[in-house]
């Protein structure tokens, strides 16, 4: 009896240290539902919106002009665009999360320029092509799919990403660019938080669609707590983002960083693992 008790003692023990330290890493400012005082998650519901501008690198005006954007969007770029080096160092400045959009093999044959990840590729030459894709990046905290609607349903080599990504220190964002992607799913079986596109804004550029799509994504938002809108920097979606991001506070959303949602789905992870051994 003595030594269950201590048992128990012990890891609620743990669990209060564990809670803590993962407390530190998230951003407090951008979601209200976390609270520094406390270190876990209040009881009050709260919205969250993640803003990944995609095929950043080949643009140096629309580019500038997507980084310009107000608040903590994210943005992925291409390997070895033009000037995807040059801006990614600009966004680092500017505090923005900076992701690798990695280049898959689609179903339609495609082109996928330099750095390009195909399913003919074995094993190591599958993996040395990610992390050349990596290094032409700097200041990386996530990696994201462009295309793949073919690589993305391949079980091993989604798995081959997750290894290398997790080498790295880097978390992955399924772009879901087909209903059949098995990406986040390998993210979450390699023991990474799975975090997968809900919304993608701009297929339709035209205003109507625009408002659709983002009427959609906060409606999600408000529904499942969270929601990942992909955008990319043509004209009309930067103008209309700069135009509508401000209605995001006023529908009590809060606009997050991938890396802040990350780090909450862990602490969400935890905290529900932690009580799973509690209540065993």
């Amino acid at each position: 009896m003595l030594i269950k008790l201590f048992y128990i003692v012990c890891t609620a023990l743990f669990s209060c240290i564990l809670t803590l330290e993962v407390s530190a890493d998230i951003d407090y400012g951008l979601n209200p539902a976390f609270s520094p005082s406390s270190g876990i998650e209040q009881t009050v519901k709260t919205a969250n919106m993640v803003v990944l501008i995609d095929d950043m690198g080949y643009s140096l005006a629309l580019n500038k002009a997507a980084l310009s954007l107000p608040g903590p969007l994210s943005f992925a770029f291409l390997p070895f665009a033009r000037y995807s080096r040059q801006l990614a160092i600009m966004a680092n400045q500017l505090d923005k999360n900076i992701l690798l959009h990695a280049p898959m093999e689609n179903i339609h044959g495609l082109p996928l320029g330099p750095g390009g990840m195909t399913a003919a590729m074995s094993e190591i030459e599958f993996k040395q092509v990610l992390n050349n894709d990596i290094n032409a990046i700097p200041h990386l905290v996530g990696v994201n799919n462009h295309m793949g609607s073919q690589l993305t349903t391949m079980k091993a080599q989604m798995r081959w990403t997750m290894e290398v990504l997790l080498e790295r220190g880097l978390f992955f964002v399924d772009s879901k660019t087909t209903a059949k992607s098995v990406a986040w799913r390998q993210a979450k079986k390699a023991g990474m938080v799975g975090v997968k596109r809900d919304v993608f804004l701009d297929n339709e550029l035209n205003r109507p669609a625009l408002q659709k799509q983002f009427a959609e994504a906060m409606a999600l938002a408000k529904k499942q707590g969270y929601v990942v809108l992909i955008a990319h920097p043509h004209a009309v979606s930067i103008n209309f983002l700069r135009n509508n991001l401000a209605r995001l506070a006023k529908n009590d959303i809060n606009l997050i960083s991938l890396s802040s949602l990350v780090n909450q789905l862990k602490s969400n992870q935890l905290a529900s693992s932690v009580d799973n051994v509690l209540v065993h």
